[in-house]
């Protein structure tokens, strides 16, 4: 590579319990740190164990430095008991006050569970044993936002935060092919399940407790819990105020800088008004070109409230390739390489870290801004199979077709076809169908996957993306949500004079801009009239250049790639793709590919580079 990336805030872990014999560590280690050697993140002597004195738990952990961390440690290891966690948690002590440092000590879980779970947030994980009840607890956060994965081996249990290290603990390679089918026709694992038939994933929002008596489970969030969200209307001061204090809490973590990433779009721009009126000190930035339309947007929504805009320059860590030899470690069949390969090249600031020493920044995203503006729409027939075709025509192309068999979409079919059922038998009205999707599966499966990826490379938190934030944003009538008036109420509570700002892209029907120009005031109609000009005059060539140097650039070299690695007929992956349009398509020249073919080129090309042998 030609910078080496280094590790995000991530804590690489794996627990071995067993309610009989002793475990044996040392194979467990052996592939833990034949893992560590094959990426480009840890240092083998990150690598700290642990086995419980009666041999009936095994725990092992990989991190960052400290220095970089501000000095948290994710592990806390005592003789007869351990606690530790990944990710960034924060913990509600109040309707408006969140607690960002203790969650930040493994020692806090070590705590009465009841006292913590129920209002702990953030996207994380955290596990504890006491060989004393030889009792293990996992919490998996109420969002589905970090998946942690589970593999039995006689009668052992393992869990990891890493897929790979348990199919290298059962040296399996049963492939699950909805993985590979969701993959191509969506971009996704539907149900954010890993690759490997034998390692599965741990339900969201759920109290895992496993000991001697048997496994006991407590959801935290259930469907039914959040079916009662929808049509409760919208507190916009009681959301901003949530949202404040939310990522303030997210961004209390001493001796760690904040970065605000700002766009042309609506997400960013709440996240920025959010931390603009909670004070604490952060640099807002962009990536990518510094004349392209959504810099020019940022940078007047950042003036308007005294702040600069920093353009992060641009680096290359990967190449596709060795982006996909890094995917197929990390995140086989969960995510593409047309996502993962930027990933791996994140501009400087963006999260990486510069040296050793140098603590890490925090990135603040406006990830879930979508759930608040029914982005899939409302359910148009409440009749189950109408609504199966509508998600469908939501997740995948009608034209041009997914390079795919019959065998594939009847996968793909039968998932959503039972996903709607479960839905529709939890008491989810129709109309909101579509929404509960994108909360629970886009979300959580795609965006919940692809920050498993990123959190290798940065610390990401996401302050839209809470259970106490969506009643405020499924609260309102789907007429309101597809009106986005979630982010102009709140927007307006925060810093109304960014509301006024035309975006990047089309405007919202907000009643800013839908006034008529005559009454408008003199300051706006002259912002509006300079903004559209200047992104008249650059949108197209920027778009051109973008699309030239960078993704078609990579899908390039990703298909040519992809060509040499395609196996012959007998393989059992063309039970799933249809040869003859996937041998095609990889033939073909991706500059004069529509940017759905370009999709579905980059994620064949990561089925034959990450996914198949």
């Amino acid at each position: 590579m030609a910078s080496r990336p280094q590790c995000g805030r991530m804590n690489l872990f794996l627990i071995g319990w067993s309610s009989e014999k002793p475990i044996d560590p040392n194979r467990a280690e052996r592939v833990f740190r034949a893992l560590l050697r094959e990426l480009p993140f840890f240092d083998q002597e990150a690598l700290q164990t642990w086995r419980a004195p009666s041999g009936r738990s095994v725990a092992m952990s990989a991190s960052h430095t400290s220095r970089q961390t501000g000095g948290v440690t994710y592990v806390h290891f005592e003789a007869d008991r351990f606690a530790l966690y990944s990710g960034r948690p924060y913990f509600w002590a109040d309707e408006f006050a969140a607690d960002g440092l203790r969650p930040l000590d493994p020692r806090f879980y070590l705590g009465p569970i009841e006292v913590w779970s129920a209002d702990l947030d953030g996207r994380c994980v955290a596990a504890r044993y006491d060989d004393a009840s030889s009792a293990l607890d996992i919490y998996t956060d109420p969002l589905g936002a970090y998946h942690v994965f589970v593999a039995s081996e006689g009668g052992t249990k393992w869990f990891s935060n890493s897929a790979e290290v348990l199919r290298a603990l059962l040296d399996t390679r049963i492939r699950d092919p909805l993985v590979l089918a969701s993959l191509v026709v969506c971009g996704w694992s539907l149900g954010g399940q890993p690759l490997w038939q034998e390692v599965r994933r741990l339900p969201r929002g759920t109290l895992h407790h496993f000991a001697p008596g048997g496994e006991r489970n407590r959801e935290l969030l259930p469907t039914a819990t959040i079916r009662s969200f929808f049509g409760r209307g919208l507190d916009a001061e009681g959301a901003a105020k949530t949202l404040v204090a939310g990522l303030s809490a997210l961004a209390d973590w001493p001796g760690r800088p904040s970065l605000v990433p700002v766009t042309g779009g609506r997400d960013s721009r709440l996240i920025l008004a959010a931390a603009h009126r909670a004070g604490f000190e952060f640099d807002s930035g962009i990536g990518g070109d510094p004349e392209s339309p959504d810099a020019y947007t940022a940078r007047i929504v950042c003036e308007r409230v005294g702040r600069s805009l920093t353009v992060l320059q641009s680096r290359t860590a990967a190449t596709v390739g060795e982006a996909a030899r890094i995917l197929r470690v990390i995140a086989p069949g969960t995510d593409s390489l047309e996502r993962a390969w930027p990933a791996f090249n994140r501009p400087v600031g963006s999260g990486l870290p510069d040296g050793p020493d140098i603590a890490l920044a925090l990135v603040h995203s406006g990830h879930a801004g979508e759930v608040a503006r029914a982005h899939y729409g409302a359910g148009e027939n409440p009749r189950p199979e109408a609504l199966t075709r509508q998600i469908y025509r939501q997740i995948a192309h009608v034209w041009p077709r997914p390079p795919v068999g019959r065998e594939a979409k009847h996968l793909v079919r039968l998932y959503l076809a039972r996903w709607v059922d479960e839905q529709l038998a939890e008491g989810i009205s129709p109309s909101d169908v579509p929404d509960l999707f994108y909360l629970l599966e886009r979300m959580a499966n795609w965006v919940g996957a692809a920050n498993g990826v990123d959190e290798y490379m940065e610390d990401l938190t996401s302050p839209l993306w809470t259970p106490r934030l969506l009643p405020h944003e499924l609260g309102p009538p789907t007429i309101d949500r597809s009106r986005e008036l979630f982010h102009f109420k709140v927007l307006n509570e925060l810093a109304p004079e960014l509301a006024e700002i035309p975006f990047a892209q089309l405007n919202p029907p907000w009643p800013t801009f839908g006034q008529r120009r005559e009454v408008r005031g003199r300051r706006m109609r002259t912002l509006g009239a300079r903004a559209r000009r200047e992104l008249q005059r650059r949108y197209e060539n920027v778009a051109r250049r973008g699309a030239a140097q960078s993704r078609v650039t990579g899908l390039t070299e990703a298909t040519a790639l992809a060509r040499e690695r395609v196996p012959d007929r007998s393989h059992e992956i063309w039970g799933l793709l249809d040869r003859g349009r996937t041998l095609a398509l990889l033939e073909r020249n991706p500059t004069v590919l529509d940017v759905r073919s370009q999709r579905f080129a980059w994620r064949l090309a990561t089925v034959f580079l990450v996914c198949v042998d």
